[in-house]
């Protein structure tokens, strides 16, 4: 998992950000992503947010989707 987080930081156009906004759909790959930021977060201090836009394009799933975004960032502050 090392490398990945490696990789990850590789990857931002500034290799220290003090904040970072990940857009998330509550998808798996949304989800890796967002896990690989929260574990930056830890290792550097910097803020992290998700940002989630529930269209209601699936009903019920839509809001399940946004639930799950939502309390996975309560879970980890």
């Amino acid at each position: 998992m090392s490398d990945l987080l490696a990789e990850f930081r590789r990857r931002l156009p500034d290799p220290t950000p003090s904040r970072l906004l990940i857009a998330c759909s509550g998808g798996p790959d949304s989800m890796a992503l967002l896990d690989l930021a929260d574990r930056f977060r830890r290792d550097t201090g910097a803020f992290v947010a998700a940002g989630h836009v529930d269209h209601g394009l699936r009903g019920p799933a839509s809001r399940a989707d946004a639930a799950f975004v939502e309390r996975w960032c309560r879970d980890r502050d």
